[in-house]
């Protein structure tokens, strides 16, 4: 897969809902690793990343990727605060 960040100016998207900086844009063409490999090319996918790893999946428009990326909202943080029983995984292995 060949990708390539996509510049846009400044407030094109909404701010990240973990660290408040505004993501990046990044298009795709081709199969990733993950995927079978295919003798058509893909056509073009959009991803919207954010510099602390959050992001989007790969879409088939740039509006499919915003639209996304405003659901992603306050929902991984807000489980993170709920405190619930989640523990880290290396607490799990036996000692």
């Amino acid at each position: 897969m060949m990708q390539r960040q996509v510049t846009h100016a400044s407030g094109s998207f909404a701010a990240c809902a973990d660290c408040k900086k505004e993501p990046r844009h990044f298009t795709a063409h081709g199969s990733a690793k993950h995927e079978d490999p295919l003798f058509a090319a893909w056509a073009e996918r959009h991803q919207l990343e954010c510099v602390c790893a959050r992001r989007t999946g790969w879409c088939n428009t740039l509006a499919d990727a915003v639209r996304v990326w405003n659901e992603l909202g306050d929902t991984l943080p807000a489980a993170a605060q709920a405190g619930g029983n989640v523990l880290p995984i290396r607490l799990h292995r036996p000692t």
